[in-house]
């Protein structure tokens, strides 16, 4: 899942001038005006991530979130972040961290 968010982010680099269009399209000028390029941000929302998928968020420059979803009965949906915080992106082997979470906080 992974690599197609990067891949999205960059084909999102070398379409500036067609997403900025959509965008105008849809949402109005003002909407498209006011898009920050210097520094976009992707959020992938999945049902869960691979560990891998975790631990390459941490050396990729670019800001990518995870979000896992869980749907309960009665159509309640609970999302949860998968990522540490971006200044704390330091990855600590299981059990260290004390709360039972794979990411620690310094």
């Amino acid at each position: 899942m992974l690599s197609q968010a990067v891949s999205c982010l960059s084909w999102l680099d070398s379409a500036q001038h067609e997403f900025k269009a959509l965008v105008r399209k849809v949402l109005g000028a003002e909407a498209a005006d006011s898009i920050d390029w210097r520094r976009p941000r992707m959020v992938c929302i999945a049902a869960g991530f691979f560990h891998h998928d975790r631990v390459a968020v941490q050396w990729l420059s670019e800001r990518v979130d995870l979000v896992r979803y869980r749907v309960f009965e009665g159509g309640l949906l609970s999302c949860c972040s998968s990522t540490p915080p971006p200044a704390r992106r330091a990855l600590l082997p299981l059990g260290e961290s004390g709360n039972g979470s794979r990411w620690s906080v310094r």
